[in-house]
């Protein structure tokens, strides 16, 4: 018996959601893949996105009564393995692959009347279990050489606390992985339960939503649970660390929590781009999760930014005024670059993170329930601040 015979099936459902871009997102009923529609200005060009819920970091995965261990490169292994497949199938096409702490992203552009061959290709790559070598783990070994690469894959140690996670541990791990393991992660990982495809275009063209919605696909609950693997004590701590380089490279991150908290991660994703906003300006990032919140950020390496925002005194007039141009930001994007503004919200809704709910929430996130946040904070946020030079 075939392997697709044995799976069972189920028909992807709509799901209108108002707004002033149309989004329409389909669920399955059981395997709950969510698959998003978004409207854009876009007459020509289409943008096609696949997220899946794994990203850096260890896992353990139960495989047949045991405990396997899987490292922190092997979703970059899998993910080039997967993005190659899909250039070999259409060579012409670029695909892009994305990697963050909680994601992994394939992202391609693509004419109007070739979305449906591509979405086929994006499906059908969470049930493909071929795996094989791919040279492309030698670039990223490559990358590291370089300062700024470096700098912000060792960041997330600190910005995301209660994590295992270390570049060591990623070269070593892409020096000596079996490939054993990255099928395991495969099936642990990459399936319609844990996906999101997102498709952004114009809708009066795109006419794959049909098809998908009439879609029987073949679903395998997954064999394997699979978690991160977290440290035993998380506890967050101010530190300075310097490192060898070649060039001269200063970044910095702020944690504030390593457990979750009574704020919405929308509610908490705003409020860290305010504080972002008042106290760095410009260069910093925010990292919104369960389990983490955080500033990443490639400032001044003089200041200390958690004594900065400790001292800050916020005023409502202040708040708002940053809150507005976090929205106005969040807008430009939304009206004006509809690859990213896609990325972003498939990114975000493989985190259960709501962009649209966020973007909602302009007029009632106010200046009180701000202040009970920064309260809940300030006693847990720690700030660490990484200096490379050529002096070590």
């Amino acid at each position: 018996m075939s392997r697709l015979s044995k799976l069972s099936y189920q028909k992807l459902k709509l799901h209108e959601v108002e707004g002033d871009r149309m989004l329409l997102e389909k669920q399955v009923l059981h395997n709950r893949l969510r698959c998003l529609f978004i409207d854009s200005n876009e007459r020509d060009k289409v943008y096609v996105s696949l997220h899946i819920g794994s990203g850096y970091g260890d896992r353990i995965i139960a495989k047949n009564g045991d405990m396997d261990w899987v490292g922190s490169g092997t979703t970059n292994i899998l993910l080039n393995i997967r993005k190659n497949q899909m250039k070999a199938k259409r060579p012409d096409l670029n695909f892009q692959s994305i990697i963050t702490m909680d994601t992994a992203t394939l992202f391609v552009e693509v004419p109007v009347l070739e979305v449906e061959e591509i979405t086929e290709i994006m499906l059908a790559s969470l049930q493909w279990e071929d795996i094989e070598e791919e040279a492309s783990k030698r670039a990223f070994l490559e990358n590291l050489d370089h300062v700024s690469f470096r700098a912000m894959m060792e960041i997330q140690a600190y910005a995301f606390p209660n994590r295992l996670f270390s570049v060591s541990l990623i070269e070593q791990d892409l020096e000596e992985v079996q490939f054993e393991d990255v099928l395991t992660l495969q099936q642990a990982f990459f399936h319609p339960d844990n996906s999101v495809l997102v498709i952004c275009g114009d809708m009066n063209k795109i006419k794959v939503k049909d098809k998908i919605e009439k879609q029987q696909m073949p679903y395998e609950k997954p064999k394997f649970p699979a978690k991160h693997v977290y440290k035993r004590a998380a506890g967050l701590v101010d530190q300075e660390i310097n490192q060898q380089a070649n060039t001269s490279y200063f970044i910095g991150s702020l944690a504030f929590r390593s457990e979750r908290i009574g704020f919405s991660l929308e509610e908490e994703h705003v409020f860290l781009q305010i504080i972002g906003e008042v106290i760095f300006k410009k260069d910093f990032q925010v990292e919104v999760n369960q389990d983490h919140a955080s500033i990443i950020y490639q400032t001044s390496p003089k200041t200390r930014y958690k004594q900065a925002l400790l001292a800050t005194i916020w005023s409502k007039n202040k708040f708002e005024q940053a809150k507005a141009k976090v929205y106005e930001r969040y807008r430009y994007v939304k009206d004006n670059d509809a690859g990213m503004y896609s990325f972003i919200y498939g990114q975000f809704a493989v985190k259960d993170l709501d962009l649209s709910q966020l973007l909602l929430e302009e007029e009632i996130l106010g200046f009180d329930r701000f202040r009970e946040y920064i309260d809940c904070v300030q006693n847990t946020m720690a700030e660490t601040k990484i200096h490379y030079s050529n002096g070590g």
